[in-house]
């Protein structure tokens, strides 16, 4: 698809519209206040709603994101994630910051 995209865009850079229909509905949204995010920042953001979506479960949330625990553990530590996004309270249930 890729590939393809490369082909067809009209432009150096690849839009939106020059992707297939079927790719294009499972896009995220763009940012709410419209400015380009970083891979970086997009990577920590993708993490963080995962995170949050499976109460901060992250053996799920590695499955879910086809990553190994280790490596979620890792970019958790790198982003700040595990301070901000989601924290243990001393009770053992799992509360989003």
């Amino acid at each position: 698809m890729i590939e393809r995209a490369v082909i067809l865009a009209e432009t150096s850079v690849i839009h939106s519209h020059d992707l297939p229909d079927k790719l294009r509905s499972s896009l995220p949204p763009p940012p709410l206040d419209g400015h380009d995010l970083t891979l970086e920042e997009l990577e920590r953001e993708h993490i963080r709603r995962v995170l949050t979506k499976l109460d901060g479960d992250k053996l799920m949330a590695a499955k879910a994101l086809g990553i190994h625990p280790s490596t979620l553990y890792r970019k958790m530590q790198r982003f700040k994630l595990a301070q901000s996004a989601v924290e243990t309270p001393s009770d053992g249930a799992i509360k989003n910051a």
